[in-house]
């Protein structure tokens, strides 16, 4: 189960202790599937042979993004638009796109057939890149169709094509341009893609006339442990375990001859926290999609959400098509339209109007168990919300936006080929990993700095929101350069210097913060390194309203310019209150919000922020307020290396974090926050080294961004229906 953002504090420790309780509950219980059990997968595989492929057109999009697009309307791919974000990569990737008529395709049901051509998106770049030819974001693909080809009664859906293993797999949907014949979806990587169009005529009222089924069993493939998360992903690896147990049915079982939930089970079948391969390796699949799945549930990502009858439609033909469970990214969005919990599911098999689910929040369960259902008509859409409970519409969350992923938004098949063949040898290298040991201010060196337990509760803890978290990294298969921390599930990296060593100052949140360190400074996908897990304690006021900004590379200085609601000036410079909070605390004035640390190389973060107890200074109204329209900037002072000819680029995050309310009289809820995350990319320094700044417009500043900080109502954080519905479509 995927950590909700509004919820903070012991509110996931009462979730764990229900979800252990349901357990054993939700694992006997069920009714028995009248199809029966289906050992391997249906045939999956699709020849398809082609004619030459003719080139349309090449080129490069570098790190801070671009797009690829085809305008020429006399082109059999007019239409086609590949739209890359800032940042999805950190180097220049160069796109080759062509096609190809397809002459021939075996292996697909008799009521489906292609409607387009062989689209094949090639990309190449550096060693490094073209190792897995992954995107570190979510890449949004637009693709033209033959719509000369497509009857009414037919609908279509992009797939990807894997030559090598003959496998089509669904692309997942974005949305469907009926004027302009196009699909679009969200993928990570590239390959071959083709449009099948589907006959549905006979089903187009899907209800309980209407069965198709994958074959997938929960029970025998998914996972046998419950999804509580692990020593690296604390809050939940439910990505990684649907997509990997997915992966393994499609491409592994058959071959192998033995059911994913018998495999890995090293330890006391009534305790699974003792069998480490099987964790290691949900938590390895999760860990590399943690950034595209955060992604994915972002404002941005969904700027249009598809209708639920076209998202239905989709995992349908999903099935129906490629003969695999198909992966569903599930959402809660509240009254007030704000993005505030995620998980991820697979649907296998759709009959009598439901959609029977496969979720690692409940191992082992049979089909046609009601609450790991989605009941879906044709007429009537999503009719209740996914509630991932002991039974249907129970438990904490209540996710109500559903969404078709394909697999390749969130893994390339190459990758989980890797990841599968050091699982089988029980990922033997974990015995020449580096030794990560912290070095605390009781400790010899000048790097002795991490906060240590002062009262005796085993818990390291500082009464300041912000440490400097320090260490040295030893031993292991080969040198590690730069190391990541993680600190309540913000992101850090910093360099390790030729003597182990690492020292790196980070923000926290009021309360337990979950530190995490994990020595690598490659693909964590694949290549796992030493890790070392604590906990600092931070007993400072409760954060009201936080914006932190974190960038790289190391050896530039990038400046974070907030206008409170109160402030006069439209970024004429920077406020008094910001100059050099980190030289002298006691400059900033009394009961006002302030800037926690200057920090002036890469890696490292600065961080703006207001507690409970403090207001607006201006404010004229009685009391105390922090309320109304904040605004803010990212600044790229200067670049700090030895290189005066050349400016290196800037990759900027700004993560809001504030506090909603306290409803203290609802037990499953408690403290809402809300958080959002902004990125950007800079490639040019200010000209001035001084506190004295260049023209507002200038290429060293981001745009503007404003954030509307209300009071809450707490009436606002209700979870309603599925919003999606709006039916006939």
């Amino acid at each position: 189960m995927e950590k909700k953002l509004l919820l903070y504090g012991g509110v996931i420790a009462v979730a764990a202790i229900l979800l252990i309780a349901s357990f054993y509950v939700v694992f006997m219980t069920g009714d028995q599937d009248s199809t029966g059990d289906t050992d391997v997968p249906a045939d999956i595989d699709k020849d398809i042979t082609t004619t030459t492929s003719v080139p349309v057109t090449s080129g490069p999009v570098g790190s801070s993004g671009g797009s690829m697009s085809v305008s020429d309307s006399s082109s059999p791919l007019f239409g086609l638009n590949i739209e890359v974000p800032q940042a999805a990569a950190d180097e220049t990737v160069n796109f080759d796109i062509s096609y190809s008529n397809i002459t021939g395709i075996t292996g697909l049901p008799e009521d489906a057939s292609v409607a387009g051509k062989m689209i094949k998106i090639e990309t190449d770049g550096s060693t490094t890149w073209d190792k897995y030819k992954v995107f570190d974001k979510l890449i949004e693909v637009t693709l033209p169709y033959d719509s000369s080809l497509v009857t009414s009664d037919e609908t279509v859906r992009y797939y990807t094509y894997d030559e090598e293993n003959k496998i089509l797999s669904s692309a997942g949907f974005i949305s469907h341009d009926s004027t302009n014949n196009t699909i679009s979806f969200y993928t990570r990587t590239f390959s071959s893609f083709i449009a099948i169009k589907l006959s549905l005529a006979d089903h187009e009222y899907f209800g309980k006339d209407f069965t198709e089924d994958t074959g997938f069993r929960p029970k025998n493939d998914g996972f046998y442990f419950q999804n509580w998360g692990s020593y690296l992903e604390p809050d939940g690896i439910c990505m990684g375990m649907v997509s990997f147990a997915r992966y393994y049915y499609m491409n592994i079982k058959e071959s192998d001859g033995t059911d994913l939930y018998e495999k890995y089970r090293e330890g006391d079948k009534d305790e699974w926290r003792d069998d480490a391969t099987a964790i290691q390796l949900a938590t390895r699949a999760h860990t590399a999609e943690r950034n595209v799945w955060k992604q994915s549930w972002s404002e941005e990502v969904w700027k249009y959400l598809p209708k639920s009858k076209d998202v239905a439609i989709s995992l349908i033909h999903g099935m129906v098509v490629t003969g695999s469970p198909q992966l569903i990214a599930i959402y809660e969005k509240n009254a007030i339209g704000a993005w505030t919990g995620a998980h991820a599911i697979m649907t296998y098999k759709y009959s009598n109007g439901r959609f029977d689910i496969y979720d690692p929040n409940f191992p082992g369960t049979e089909p046609g168990t009601d609450a790991r259902q989605i009941p879906f008509t044709y007429n009537h859409g999503f009719t209740r919300r996914y509630s991932s409970g002991t039974s249907a519409g129970s438990g904490t969350y209540q996710y109500n936006i559903f969404t078709h992923f394909g697999y390749k938004a969130f893994h390339p098949f190459n990758a989980f080929d890797q990841l599968y063949k050091s699982a089988e040898n029980k990922f033997e290298d974990d015995s020449i990993f580096p030794t990560v040991t912290l070095t605390d201010y009781y400790s010899y060196g000048t790097t002795g700095t991490t906060p240590i337990d002062t009262d005796g509760d085993g818990i390291r803890d500082t009464p300041n929101l912000r440490a400097t978290i320090s260490g040295t990294i030893k031993g292991g298969h080969r040198k590690i350069n730069s190391t990541l921390i993680y600190i309540s599930n913000q992101k850090f990296k910093t360099p390790v210097d030729a003597y182990g060593k690492f020292s790196l100052q980070v923000p926290l949140f009021a309360g337990k913060n979950d530190l995490i360190i994990l020595a690598t400074d490659e693909n964590t996908f694949s290549n796992w390194s030493g890790y070392l897990r604590d906990t600092i304690d931070s007993s400072a006021s409760k954060s009201a309203f936080t914006l932190t900004l974190t960038w790289e590379p190391v050896y530039t200085d990038v400046d974070l310019h907030v206008k409170e609601p109160t402030e006069p000036t439209d970024y004429s410079g920077i406020p008094a209150r910001e100059l050099e909070p980190s030289v002298n605390p006691s400059y900033w004035p009394s009961g006002y919000p302030y800037l926690t640390v200057d920090d002036q190389y890469g890696f490292g973060y600065e961080q703006y922020i207001a507690t409970e107890n403090m207001t607006l200074p201006n404010y004229e109204g009685h009391g105390k307020s922090l309320y109304g329209t904040y605004k803010f900037r990212v600044h790229y002072k200067y670049d700090t290396d030895l290189d005066a000819n050349n400016t290196q680029t800037v990759f900027w995050t700004v993560r809001l974090n504030y506090l909603v309310t306290v409803n203290e009289s609802d037990a499953g809820a408690g403290i809402y926050r809300e958080e959002k995350t902004w990125i950007g990319t800079l490639t040019t320094a200010d000209i001035h080294l001084s506190w004295t700044f260049g023209p507002e417009e200038s290429p060293s500043w981001s745009p503007k961004y404003e954030i509307e900080f209300k009071q809450p109502n707490p009436a606002d954080y209700g979870i309603p229906p599925p919003p999606q519905n709006e039916l006939p479509n």
